[in-house]
């Protein structure tokens, strides 16, 4: 299963926000654990670092930004995913579509 998440989640976490804690932490935990794959959307990465930043400095920001790797991105825009993939791969998804 796909899940977008919010990033406010990831903040609860990574801030150690309360009273949200426990159940943002389940959530996290239950991704981690292959539960559900999770995505962010493409400007919560760098929403998430200015947050961070503003609340707890650059280095908790750096910090936080790299701990998130193993969400997947969610794009905003078909173009945009698109104009992600390789050559090979877009005339693979032109192909499929024919």
């Amino acid at each position: 299963m796909k899940v977008l998440l919010d990033l406010n989640v990831v903040l609860d976490v990574i801030l150690n926000r309360q009273p949200f804690l426990a159940d943002s932490l389940a959530v996290w935990n239950a991704q981690q654990s292959g539960e559900f794959e999770g995505f962010l959307a493409s400007t919560e990465f760098t929403n998430l670092f200015y947050i961070v930043e503003r609340i707890a400095g650059n280095s908790a920001a750096r910090t936080a930004v790299s701990i998130v790797h193993f969400f997947r991105v969610a794009f905003r825009s078909a173009k945009a995913a698109y104009s992600q993939l390789s050559r090979s791969e877009r005339r693979h998804l032109f192909s499929a579509r024919c």
